[in-house]
Formats: C-alpha cells, structure tokens, sequence
C-alpha cells in the first residue's frame, strides 16, 4: 500500500514478534517509519511522432500532485487508447527524485506502422457470406489525425466507407471531430437502393462514461422500395448520446449499452422532406451465481414526415432476424402494400428476452422469446413474436451463437429460421 501511494521512503525502525506461553497471546511491535510522499514531476516522452502539447493533455494528473499508482496505470492506459503508438512504457524516474521528493516521470512509446491492412471472411444468417477489408492509418501527422476505409461485400448488400478523425488537442482522447462518408448498395427482399453519405460529427466522451454527439448529415438516395421509385437529398443535423459499460471480457459477465439518437430535416435549408426521426436502444446483460446469465434487449424508433414515400430505406423501420425478432427473416416485419410487398414502417418497437445457462467451461445453452412490431399506423398493431433455443461458445475472439426459431401464432409464418453469429452482445 505504501510504494502505491508514493511512500517510497518507508522503513522499519522496528519490527518484533513475542509470543506469551502463559498467556497464549502473541504481540507484535511495530515502529513504521512512512517517510515523505512522493508528488509527481514533469513528465517527458521520447520517440513520440506525435506534437508533445498532445501528449500532455493526455496526462491525468497535474505537477505536485500526490503519486499513485493508478495515476500511473491511467496515464499508460490513455497514451495506449489513442491507437497512435505500438507501445508505451511511463516509469518513474527515481534517481532523480531523492532529496526533492518530487518523481519525475519518462514515457518511451513507438510509433504504430503507419499503414496497417485487415481482411475478414465472416458469415451471418441475416446476409449469407461476406468479405471485409480494412485499410487503417492510425495517425497520419504529427496532430494526430487518423484515416479508416473500409469495404464490406455481401449478396444483399456492398459498402464502402470512409473516416476521419481530428482530435482536438484540449483533450484529444475525449474530443474530437469525425468526418465520415460512404456508398451502399442493397438489394434486399423489396428494397433496391444506391445510397450516397457525408458527415461531420462533434464527438465528447465524459467521464460519467456517457458519449455526447453533435451530427450533419447529407445523403442521396435513389431507391425503390416495394413499388415506389424516389431520388430524395437530405440534408438533417442531429443529436446522439450512447454509453456501453462492461465487466468479463468479450463475453461479459456484467454491462449494458445504451443508445438515443434525433435528426431533423427540413426544406428550410434544402432538403427535399421534412421529417424528425428518433431512436431508442438498450442492451443489459446480467449474470446470477456464474451459470445464470440474462440478456435483455429493446429497441425503439419513430418518423414523422411530411412525405414518407421519400424517406429512404435506411431510415425507414423493418423488424426480424438477428438481434430483431428471431423466428423470422431479415427485415422482413413491416406494411405492406396491395402486391403484399415491404413498404417500411414510421414506427418501431421491438424487445427480447434471453436466459442463458453455462452447461460446461466456455459452453452456453439458451432459450429465448422475441417481440415486437414495425407498422405507419398504431392502430393497425400486429405484434410478432418467435421463441427458440441456441447454443453459445465462448472463443477467442468473441462469443459464437447458434440459435433456431420459429414464429408463435402466426398463421402466415410457420417455418424454422436458424442463425448464425459471431460477435459482442453489447
């Protein structure tokens, strides 16, 4: 406890152990000498590619504060979130601290390769087999600036997307701007679209946990839902908080994730509807004497538009498949029009509940009861509901799933639906 809080000068003086036969009681006589406690100094960095103002404000403690060693750990654990550097090593610097009391620190860190390439082959029953590829620069100047690309091809669905960070050197793990774009094209059950996106977002992580964005929007959509050919250009700021908190690794024992977003568009300043689309998703995860875990998701959403026909499908509702409402397909929940075809709904509220039980060391059985609905019209609720069993494997590199379905009381689906997935809960 002392070398922890920074009493690197204990000793001591005394130390004694009697022992009274008589009695049958033991004494123990102890003169503790803690000495001075140590503050911290300066703290220097070398072989940095990054500015050194940057560095700074990523130190959690300021100059003449008392050392402890969560200080320490914190500002090893900052320098290494920001993905800049390969390693990272702050140690104090003794020799130089003795008679000042006052503990300078050195930080060693080496830059991460400047490129770094990721390629991916996955499967997942909501859309068959995919290919991914990831091309990284984690920073590209001296300010700490980062690039991603990354493309994604499936049957259903082909994307490729592009960010930019800024931090923002008052406190560059926490603030920061992202610049974001991209071009999906899908072609899924009655949805045909080409959808083209740019955005600029305001990021601030607090300490509370809790992430605070500010977002502009633009997009061009040409798509054809269900019977309905629209080439509509939006431009919609927005508003978003989210939160994830978790204990157990990729499997987590314990967490929650929460996540609310608003956007508004309106003709006022070019954008050809108006609408105000809001978002509400919850995940908990909760486990009850090691074998018995629960895990609780909800999810909800509403649009209201002055012309809903030319909202484009991905901001437009569809409820089933994974993380949906298991028991039916992807996106396969929602109005229909006269030819029975998908329109999309305005309004979303869906729900699950999973129990699972730990059979043997990293081996999981499940059971589990989904529901909810996507309709444009709440008097016209059709509430969907599937049940099923699954099995989950704790791997390496994240929980496995294979569960199987099917609908409860419904008359129009009866088939068997069996999911595939790998990847976290939260």
């Amino acid at each position: 406890v002392a070398l922890r809080k920074g009493y690197f000068d204990s000793e001591f003086n005394k130390s004694q152990l009697g022992v009274s036969l008589d009695r049958h009681q033991a004494f123990w006589d102890i003169d503790y000498n803690s000495g001075e406690r140590y503050r911290f100094g300066p703290v220097t960095f070398e072989g940095s590619q990054i500015r050194d103002e940057y560095l700074q404000n990523l130190v959690p403690f300021k100059q003449g504060d008392y050392y402890t060693s969560q200080d320490l750990a914190e500002l090893n654990r900052r320098l290494a979130a920001t993905g800049w550097f390969s390693s990272v090593v702050v140690a104090p610097q003794f020799d130089k601290s003795r008679q000042t009391k006052v503990l300078p620190l050195q930080g060693v860190v080496s830059p991460r390769k400047e490129n770094t390439v990721e390629t991916g082959v996955g499967y997942s029953t909501d859309v068959g087999p995919r290919v991914k590829g990831t091309w990284r620069k984690p920073w590209m100047n001296s300010y700490g600036h980062s690039l991603t690309s990354s493309l994604s091809l499936s049957a259903p669905e082909q994307q490729l997307d592009f960010s930019y960070k800024v931090p923002l050197l008052k406190s560059p793990l926490e603030q920061y701007y992202l610049m974001q774009g991209g071009f999906k094209r899908t072609d899924l059950n009655d949805t045909k679209s080409d959808s083209t996106t740019l955005a600029v977002s305001r990021y601030w992580e607090m300490s509370s946990g809790w992430q605070r964005a500010l977002n502009l929007r633009w997009s061009l959509d040409h798509f054809t839902q269900a019977n309905v050919t629209n080439t509509t250009m939006l431009i919609y700021p927005g508003v978003s908080v989210n939160r994830t908190r978790s204990r157990g690794g990729l499997m987590p024992t314990w967490g929650d994730s929460q996540r609310y977003s608003v956007d508004y568009s309106n003709t006022m300043w070019g954008s050809d509807i108006n609408f105000i689309v809001m978002q509400a998703q919850d995940v908990w995860i909760r486990t009850l004497y090691d074998r018995h875990r629960f895990v609780v998701r909800g999810n909800l959403g509403w649009i209201e538009a002055d012309n809903f026909s030319k909202v484009p499908p991905d901001l437009r509702f569809f409820a089933g498949g994974d993380r949906s409402i298991r028991g039916y397909k992807y996106k396969s929940i929602s109005p229909k029009d006269d030819d029975g075809k998908l329109m999309g709904a305005s309004k979303l509220a869906t729900g699950s509940l999973e129990y699972q039980y730990n059979v043997s060391g990293k081996w999981w059985g499940a059971v589990f009861v989904d529901s909810g609905e996507a309709v444009s019209d709440i008097r016209e609720s059709n509430f969907k509901t599937g049940a099923g069993l699954g099995v989950r494997w704790q791997s390496p590199v994240g929980p496995i799933k294979l569960d199987i379905a099917r609908p409860i009381g419904d008359k129009e689906e009866h088939g068997l639906q069996f999911y595939i997935g790998l990847g976290p809960e939260l």
